[in-house]
């Protein structure tokens, strides 16, 4: 209750100001819930992502983290300037997805977790043909995975 108190009071100030006021690492997190859970994405841009960036290892280590939806984890997964380590946003996605399956009951198998990541894990035919075009001298132009460019809020 607290939190989508939080945020309604923020909503408010980012909509007369473009500022949210008394953002900390400890309610970022939920104020990027509460911005996916009512459909307010212009929160994820400016200080809201700034402070994720900052704060992401400790958003990704919090009990909160595991409980989130799966939008709210594609926009974290989307940034290209997280501060966590790439092993530390491996580790949490795992949990998330491990999380997932049980709230669904489902086995934590690789399968199901690719399929609760919407594909976010990769296959081990998948891993083996990235490994392959990275190390390879000449690059095939018809790639069997995608490739996007990095975004940052417009």
């Amino acid at each position: 209750m607290f939190v989508e108190k939080f945020f309604l009071l923020a909503q408010r100030s980012f909509l007369y100001t473009d500022a949210v006021d008394n953002l900390s690492a400890d309610n970022v997190f939920e104020t990027m819930v509460c911005a996916d859970k009512y459909d307010v994405p212009q929160l994820h841009c400016g200080e809201v992502s700034g402070s994720v960036d900052l704060n992401s290892a400790a958003i990704l280590q919090s009990t909160e983290f595991t409980d989130t939806s799966q939008d709210t984890l594609q926009n974290i997964l989307k940034r290209d300037t997280l501060s966590a380590e790439e092993n530390e946003i491996y580790l949490a996605v795992e949990r998330w997805a491990e999380a997932a399956c049980a709230r669904n009951a489902l086995d934590a198998s690789g399968a199901n977790r690719r399929q609760k990541l919407d594909s976010g894990l990769l296959s081990e035919g998948e891993l083996l043909s990235v490994l392959l075009y990275q190390n390879a001298t000449v690059k095939p132009q018809n790639l069997p995975f995608p490739q996007r460019a990095g975004r940052e809020c417009a």
